[in-house]
């Protein structure tokens, strides 16, 4: 008789912290559905992330395909000659450290 409590009592205990939780499925797209508060948060701070990422990707990727078109040897035979840039310097600089503390402040929430 003991053991029939025991084992309901942990079959309780078990079924009351597995079944809430979900499971990948196979060939699963994305993350799970989660189960906890903590586990949203943490979807949520990937969704910002990827936000920012594909922000920076077409930033990046425009201004690369814009630079080989504009200084391409047939159209710019003779290169100007450019000495200092330091605005650009300063913001290529700052821009991407105000990105990465906006995600590191994010992070913490």
């Amino acid at each position: 008789m003991l053991n029939l409590v025991l084992i309901s009592l942990g079959l309780a205990l078990i079924s009351g912290t597995t079944l809430k939780a979900d499971a990948a499925q196979p060939w699963q797209y994305g993350l799970q559905d989660p189960a906890t508060p903590i586990a949203e948060g943490i979807i949520a701070f990937h969704h910002d992330l990827m936000f920012i990422l594909v922000f920076v990707v077409v930033f990046v990727s425009y201004m690369l395909f814009r630079t080989v078109y504009h200084f391409h040897h047939t159209k710019n035979a003779i290169p100007d000659q450019v000495v200092h840039g330091t605005t650009i310097e300063i913001v290529w600089t700052i821009v991407p450290a105000l990105i990465l503390m906006v995600i590191a402040v994010s992070s913490f929430a």
